[in-house]
């Protein structure tokens, strides 16, 4: 016959929430199609990232990085097209974690091992942060820029 446990032994199990797993994941919406689109399959890949078995991590890690790069792409191309005065800060951004994840490939190719879980953190605290500092004044930007188009005769 089994005991009953006293409520100090028992095991309690609950969800972990979102921010409990990677504080800084998150869906933002900038209300521009194109930027909302690629931050979401951004924020996607970054959620599978501690789900995947060694063998994926590297294919998921370049598809992270060709995702990155063609987005970080697009956005420079609407700077450059808007004349966007923040637009080389704002690239610096960029490229500083191509290179971050550039890093992270040549290191998986010599055989090293990287944490899945450390990088997703470090992955959505930065594109937390550059969302805010970089992103959102962008996307006003060009809905405000989008607004002063003068209409085709």
């Amino acid at each position: 016959m089994m005991k009953s446990l006293k409520a100090s032994e028992k095991t309690t199990l609950r969800k972990l929430g979102t921010s409990e797993i990677a504080p800084n994941m998150g869906l933002k919406y900038f209300e521009h199609a194109a930027m909302d689109r690629a931050h979401h399959k951004f924020t996607a890949l970054l959620g599978a990232l501690p789900l995947l078995k060694k063998e994926a991590f590297g294919h998921v890690l370049e598809q992270i990085f060709q995702e990155a790069k063609e987005h970080f792409a697009q956005e420079e191309r609407f700077m450059q097209t808007t004349a966007f005065d923040q637009y080389a800060a704002h690239k610096v951004e960029h490229d500083t974690l191509l290179a971050e994840l550039e890093s992270c490939k040549a290191n998986i190719a010599a055989g090293e091992s990287i944490s899945a879980v450390d990088l997703q953190l470090k992955m959505c605290a930065w594109q937390d942060s550059h969302q805010q500092k970089w992103d959102y004044p962008l996307a006003d930007f060009l809905r405000c820029r989008a607004s002063w188009h003068e209409a085709s005769a």
